[in-house]
């Protein structure tokens, strides 16, 4: 059958036709700190003056420290430069962002304020912030009085949503009262952050201050570690065998590719299997998703973890299954076009190939086991690496 009708017919009967790109699902999240423990500020953040990283009193450690700083409400900002809190939120898959405060004194009682969380778009023209504008919340819990020691905050951010989330509100930096753009334009092109001390719409007394901030920090999707695989594992370091397009998918696992590029899934032979005249036969999955949390299956007889994991113990049911292994009880029927995945000695199989591509914007994961003399296992099998594919216009 041919690959590409298979794929499509699929996608059809997964009531996905015709539709953009499935959204990112969570994936094992990763969070970027900065504590300022080696002495930098690597995202530039500042107060307005600059900031002088003190060496103790933060939350610990070294912290950002600002004094003399006169104003009605401290804005803690970080550098127009790129750096981690910059750029694509939905496609980085961010999903929260977060610092901890503290307020040393001020010249009045400072209480009764939020935190707000600004994220700030440039409008296209890099360094001239006349014509910003941004989305932005507050927090539930106030910023801590002088006296009341550090306290923590963290904004949920919905990268994934197409229109302006609950809570959030639109903000205009231009003078002319109403956004050049919309959330949209916002999330996928954070130009720089704003922390700001109290409702930024809300006007407040000038005082002096001197105050802090440490830990900021930004979850976003990370690795999928159940993609790791375990190949080789008692022999030596691991190794990946499934590749696309003659990319296994980095430390990320993700290979992206446009709707109508040529797509080929292939995989390779276990090293220890190489050179010894037999063939090697592997089972490998298709599924029609990207690994969510709880998505990692630990396989019996030590074989390694998986994405999803194989059918009888899945996660969530294949839409392709390649099987030349057997067992179909277990590890369920081979329905996918083309002949059994039997490995050439010392070769690879092409599982799949598409000369033009799925035609249609879809993410799917690639993940399976293979004979492998290196197994950590009890049996001769182990999981091999895993990569998702995600296929965009």
């Amino acid at each position: 059958m041919n690959g590409r009708r298979t794929l499509l017919r699929l996608l059809w009967a997964s009531g996905f036709a015709g539709l953009a790109a499935l959204l990112p699902a969570l994936a094992v999240a990763g969070t970027t700190v900065q504590t300022y423990e080696d002495g930098t500020n690597p995202s530039g953040w500042r107060y307005g003056p600059p900031v002088t990283i003190e060496a103790a009193g933060g939350n610990p450690g070294r912290y950002l420290r600002t004094a003399g700083l006169d104003t009605f409400a401290p804005q803690l900002r970080s550098s127009l430069q790129q750096h981690v809190f910059t750029g694509d939120y939905r496609a980085r898959g961010v999903s929260s962002i977060g610092v901890d405060v503290i307020v040393h004194s001020t010249d009045f009682a400072s209480g009764g304020r939020p935190l707000a969380l600004i994220l700030v778009h440039d409008n296209g023209t890099v360094g001239d912030t006349s014509d910003d504008y941004g989305a932005y919340r507050l927090s539930t819990d106030f910023v801590p009085e002088e006296g009341q020691g550090w306290a923590s905050f963290d904004f949920e951010v919905p990268s994934q949503e197409t229109s302006l989330p609950a809570d959030w509100q639109m903000i205009d930096y231009s003078g002319g009262g109403t956004p050049a753009g919309d959330w949209n334009d916002v999330i996928e092109d954070v130009a720089y952050v704003i922390f700001f001390h109290g409702d930024p719409t809300f006007f407040y007394i000038f005082q002096m201050w001197d105050l802090g901030a440490d830990n900021t920090r930004i979850t976003e999707l990370d690795s999928f570690a159940c993609a790791d695989g375990a190949v080789n594992a008692a022999c030596g370091a691991g190794e990946n065998l499934l590749s696309a397009n003659g990319e296994d998918g980095g430390a990320q696992h993700v290979v992206e590719r446009g709707t109508s590029d040529p797509f080929s899934l292939t995989i390779a032979e276990a090293p220890v299997e190489q050179g010894d005249g037999e063939t090697s036969a592997a089972c490998v999955y298709a599924w029609l998703a990207e690994p969510a949390e709880g998505d990692e299956v630990v396989l019996p007889k030590n074989l390694g973890a998986m994405c999803f994991g194989p059918l009888q113990i899945t996660t969530r049911s294949p839409r392709l299954i390649w099987n030349a292994i057997g067992f179909p009880t277990k590890l369920g029927d081979d329905d996918a076009p083309g002949p059994l995945p039997v490995i050439p000695d010392a070769g690879s199989f092409e599982l799949l190939s598409l000369p033009s591509g799925p035609g249609a914007a879809l993410s799917v994961t690639f993940q399976g086991l293979v004979a492998d003399g290196c197994s950590q296992g009890s049996v001769a099998y182990s999981v091999t690496n895993g990569i998702v594919v995600r296929f965009a216009d």
